[in-house]
């Protein structure tokens, strides 16, 4: 194992092999020596693994150590519940209301063309199903989108703000 973290190049590792961990944020030494360790820990446990994990496994790590399993896992529950939050109801809520198109048509659509197209042509997913729903709306609907109440401007220009 010393090897590999001689090979690891790391900053906090002497010629010599000696691990040099600095820390200086709690007021308590004994906050600190913990501090400490859980950075050491997280160094072997990344030079074990390989310089690709480094991050996820540093953070967790230092999480599990200064806080325990349990919050550690409530604080990854909660992004997790807020990450999906967003990306299944704020975001396609958001852009189908700028392109007038409902939240499961915005879902739908992105979902289809990835599947399809490949993840390259979701950019152009939105744009295709605003179109898409405009020509239903004239071919089947017999609407005439000129004649249609557009929606409020998210952003006003300058001079029409007092």
């Amino acid at each position: 194992m010393k090897e590999r973290l001689l090979r690891f190049g790391d900053q906090r590792i002497t010629r010599t092999g000696v691990v040099v961990i600095k820390s200086q944020q709690h007021r308590s030494l004994e906050r600190n020596r913990e501090e400490a360790m859980a950075r050491l820990q997280a160094m072997v446990v990344a030079a074990a693994l390989g310089r690709e994990t480094l991050t996820l496994r540093k953070s967790l790590g230092v999480t599990v150590a200064m806080c325990g399993v349990a919050i550690a896992l409530a604080a990854g529950l909660a992004v997790l519940g807020v990450r999906l939050f967003e990306d299944y109801v704020v975001i396609p809520r958001v852009l189908g209301h700028a392109v007038g198109l409902t939240p499961l048509t915005v879902l739908v659509s992105v979902t289809a063309v990835g599947i399809l197209f490949g993840g390259f042509a979701v950019f152009l997913a939105i744009p295709f199903a605003a179109v898409l729903a405009t020509l239903l709306d004239v071919v089947i609907r017999h609407r005439n989108p000129a004649e249609e109440e557009t929606p409020a401007v998210l952003f006003p220009a300058k001079e029409n703000e007092s």
